[in-house]
């Protein structure tokens, strides 16, 4: 990791373990985690099924003669 400052000591630290001995020698605990921003997002599960059948639907309608009115 790239060196970084510690708010409890003042001193720059370029060792992850380091940086967290000190941060529990001064009684403090560590909170977040920096790794989520990096994770790319889920993309949600397409209900294929649910896809065909909404089309099949519409173009049943279209076939029908229905049409949008605006």
């Amino acid at each position: 990791m790239d060196a970084v400052e510690h708010p409890c000591d003042g001193r720059q630290y370029s060792s992850k373990s380091q940086f967290r001995r000190v941060t529990r020698a001064h009684g403090c605990v560590e909170v977040g985690n920096d790794a989520a921003r990096f994770k790319t997002p889920q993309k949600p599960k397409v209900d294929r099924a649910a896809v065909k059948t909404s089309i099949e639907k519409a173009v049943a309608r279209v076939n029908r003669g229905e049409r949008i009115s605006q």
